[in-house]
């Protein structure tokens, strides 16, 4: 995975257009546009765990940063294989 500063992540961010106003946009339009960046080692050992910044941009250009662990990640991909039978 490529590190990247939380300036780059916000360079991204910024350049994002969620909205496109060519006709047949409906299908391609994207509701939130999603970095996850800086993983974090937590703790030592057997007690350790990683953490990922995840910052959002939705349509109306609000962003928001939120820390998650790996789990979180693991259960997602467990409820997204569920929901479309892979």
């Amino acid at each position: 995975m490529e590190e990247v500063s939380a300036d780059e992540v916000q360079d991204i961010i910024d350049d994002v257009s969620l909205k496109d106003d060519t006709p047949s946009s409906i299908a391609n339009e994207r509701d939130v546009f999603c970095v996850v960046s800086k993983p974090e080692k937590i703790g030592e050992g057997m007690n350790a765990y990683v953490i990922y910044n995840i910052t959002t941009k939705d349509k109306a250009g609000v962003t928001c940063t939120i820390a998650r662990r790996y789990s979180d990640f693991d259960w997602l991909h467990d409820i997204l294989k569920m929901e479309h039978n892979i």
